[in-house]
């Protein structure tokens, strides 16, 4: 039996309005290392973070 392991983070920042966006975060990296194959680690990088440098 192979097993294989996707793994996404989120690290938490102060600028998340709630924990929602946090864990919305860690869902997209989960799902962009399953779509890049097994044994794949992915980070997000915060839409928060991400909307606060634009701003």
């Amino acid at each position: 039996m192979r097993v294989g392991l996707s793994i996404g983070l989120a690290r938490y920042q102060p600028l998340y309005k709630d924990a929602l966006d946090w864990l919305d975060d860690a869902d997209k990296a989960l799902y962009t290392a399953k779509h890049k194959g097994r044994n794949t680690i992915s980070t997000a990088l915060s839409h928060a973070v991400a909307d606060n440098v634009s701003a």
